[in-house]
């Protein structure tokens, strides 16, 4: 089997990423390498990851890459992600061996401002806005909080809707 590609660079774009590498040294004798990206979402120590869901978007494709790059989108914002880099080819599943990896960690950063607010509220005078923003953030998962004048607007995950109340 061939060996792990080498010198990935990673570029973060709020909730997408590019990912670039190079060729392994080893082939394994065989011609016909591609690649195969792992997509893991982890735990704020990095102690515990679990495999992406289906919204992870990956261009041209997630696995079988022919070339040695991939635009990786709608990634949780805030969030952190371990991505494999495999090299296989075509006698790799034959192996008693897991594929080699190159591994690469980042941070997603906040979402950009097309995302949709999941509340959003006007602050009332003699209301302590650090005391509501502490209990939206625990009991939301915020995203993203934004203060206009009197407004609070609020980017929450997972949810698509607006809701609108008074704090």
């Amino acid at each position: 089997t061939p060996s792990a590609p080498l010198g990935v660079i990673s570029s973060v774009n709020e909730t997408s990423l590019n990912l670039e590498w190079s060729a392994p040294h080893e082939t394994g004798g065989r011609e016909d390498v591609v690649y195969n990206v792992i997509c893991k979402s982890c735990n704020a120590g990095r102690s515990t990851c679990t495999r992406c869901g289906d919204n992870v978007q990956f261009v041209p494709r997630q696995l079988g890459l022919t070339e040695p790059h991939v635009y990786i989108s709608d990634l949780l914002a805030h969030t952190q992600y371990t991505f494999e880099i495999q090299a296989v080819n075509g006698v790799s599943d034959q192996s008693p061996h897991p594929p080699q990896f190159a591994a690469v960690n980042i941070t997603t950063n906040q979402a950009g401002k097309g995302n949709i607010p999941c509340l959003r509220g006007i602050l009332n005078k003699g209301v302590d806005q650090n005391l509501i923003l502490d209990g939206l953030v625990k009991n939301l998962g915020l995203l993203d909080i934004e203060t206009e004048a009197n407004s609070l607007i609020c980017f929450c995950e997972g949810i698509k809707r607006g809701l609108k109340t008074v704090f």
